[in-house]
């Protein structure tokens, strides 16, 4: 284990402060995620710094202390593994004494043989009701302290809430989990914008607007991957040759970044078509957006539509079937644009690995609608199938498999 490197001040060539990260005894891997750090006006200056990195099991290293550090700067994790993973990343203002004065961190997921970058303003108000210096949003325990955030098997509670030991949940990135299990829901969670488990059989309610077009709708008690129902949707149920079936809602997280998360379930058996899975879309004209879309091989795309050239991202990853699957999709915008408009990156993970990435996009003007189900068209009729839908979530900051 060893730390060098550099963190900048704003872009200024007088170097501040040194910091690269190497969290695993391996050769140098290109895998890296740069870290802007600020702090928050009016907030004390920190005497001393530290970084630390935890990832689904716990802490990847110890924590480094920089002293004196002048903000902002840039701390540049590297030497991750090489492979899409999701990160935690903390920072920890401290005073002479060594006390925490102010603190950030927030989630991020690396991508192979990439650079990702992620911001972390530290505040002396960032909640951490259990003083372990980690922030409550990303805790694996925020009721016991546990700086080192064990979580023997990785499914996103950590040990000091499992009796000091691994349970018997299944870690989803490693292996799926079998239909009606004893997975409780962990709907609502005050963390996100929307937790939705579709145990009511209403699926409306107050906040679902439902769209059918030659196909159906349901909460089924025959398959879930948590709780004791999940949102069945099935198209191709006539004679046409186009198909839809899904539920909308207003979008009420800021333009800036929208994460969407949800658990599908693709069974075997069924015609190979384009599924369009989800999107987020303008309610006016032009009436673009971006879409998420299952292609025939059942690889995962994302991309533009309505609005000028087409961007898009396509993973060669394979969605497998007859398994849950845990799908991550981010639409990262820039909201100041003088326009109103939007531009960005999208992001698709799948089991917690990061598995595409795509920048560029612009639509114009924003979004104002969420839509989850299945789109389809086909000739001369689409056969009739479904596919399952739970544990669907919307915020506004990377979610994970394990919320």
């Amino acid at each position: 284990m060893s730390f060098t490197g550099a963190l900048y001040n704003g872009g200024v060539a007088r170097l501040l402060l040194a910091c690269t990260l190497v969290l695993a005894a391996c050769d140098p891997v290109p895998t890296t995620v740069l870290v802007d750090l600020s702090l928050r006006a009016g907030d004390p200056a920190p005497v001393a710094l530290e970084v630390r990195v935890y990832d689904s099991r716990g802490a990847r290293s110890t924590a480094h202390k920089f002293p004196q550090p002048m903000l902002p700067g840039t701390v540049v994790v590297s030497a991750l593994p090489e492979r899409g993973e999701l990160l935690r990343v903390v920072a920890r203002g401290l005073d002479a004494g060594g006390r925490i004065t102010t603190l950030a961190g927030r989630q991020v997921g690396s991508l192979a043989g990439q650079q990702v970058r992620v911001g972390l303003e530290l505040a002396a108000t960032t909640a951490d009701a259990d003083g372990d210096g980690v922030p409550d949003a990303i805790d694996d325990c925020p009721q016991s302290a546990d700086p080192d955030q064990p979580d023997a098997d990785g499914d996103g509670m950590g040990d000091a809430c499992e009796g000091g030991g691994a349970d018997q949940s299944v870690d989803l990135p490693d292996m799926p989990v079998a239909d009606l299990g004893s997975n409780p829901t962990r709907c609502p969670d005050p963390t996100l914008v929307i937790c939705e488990p579709f145990e009511n059989p209403n699926i409306s309610g107050a906040l679902w607007l439902q769209n059918i077009d030659n196909g159906a709708l349901e909460v089924d008690q025959s398959r879930s991957y948590r709780g004791r129902s999940s949102l069945k949707v099935t198209v191709g149920t006539g004679s046409s040759s186009s198909a839809g079936a899904h539920i909308e809602t207003p979008l009420t997280v800021a333009q800036t970044s929208v994460y969407t998360r949800v658990f599908l379930y693709l069974p075997s058996g069924q015609a190979n078509l384009s599924l369009q899975l989800q999107r987020v879309e303008q309610n006016v004209p032009p009436y673009g957006g971006v879409a998420l879309e299952m292609l025939p091989g059942r690889q995962l795309t994302a991309y533009t539509y309505s609005n000028g050239p087409q961007v898009n991202t396509t993973s060669t990853v394979i969605f497998a079937r007859d398994a849950w699957q845990c799908l991550e999709w981010h639409v990262s915008a820039l909201a100041s644009q003088a326009d109103g408009g939007m531009g960005g990156v999208l992001t698709l993970w799948l089991n917690g690995q990061q598995i595409a990435s795509r920048a560029g996009i612009t639509i114009n003007p924003p979004m104002e609608a969420m839509v989850f189900g299945i789109e389809t068209g086909s000739s001369p009729t689409v056969p009739s199938f479904s596919i399952w839908y739970d544990e669907l979530a919307v915020d506004d900051q990377p979610i994970g498999c394990t919320k």
